[in-house]
């Protein structure tokens, strides 16, 4: 049985949101990990960062105000931390609350 995303019905936004204990994973050991894991870890980082990057574009050059408003709702959420600078935040910044 293969997967097709095609026929997959997804997740409910409001079942999307994520926080940091469950960002927080432990890493891999490459020592003792498949190497296709490996694979698996590497592309979906990519997608998921070619996601973010894509959703950022389409909401700047979209004309229909409720496409961008419904962009706006995945892209911030209270339950979400907000990106941090280092160099003006603090040397903690971005890290996981305690």
């Amino acid at each position: 049985m293969s997967f097709n995303p095609l026929e997959q019905r997804g997740i409910p936004l409001d079942r999307q949101l994520r926080t940091w204990r469950e960002l927080d994973v432990e890493p891999i050991d490459p020592d003792h990990t498949d190497p296709y894991t490996r694979c698996r870890i590497i592309t979906m980082n990519g997608i998921e960062v070619e996601a973010i990057l894509f959703s950022h574009q389409f909401a700047r050059h979209c004309p229909d105000p409720q496409v961008k408003q419904q962009l706006a709702r995945t892209h911030v959420s209270p339950g979400r931390a907000p990106p941090r600078c280092p160099s003006r935040d603090g040397p903690s910044a971005g890290a996981p609350p305690p």
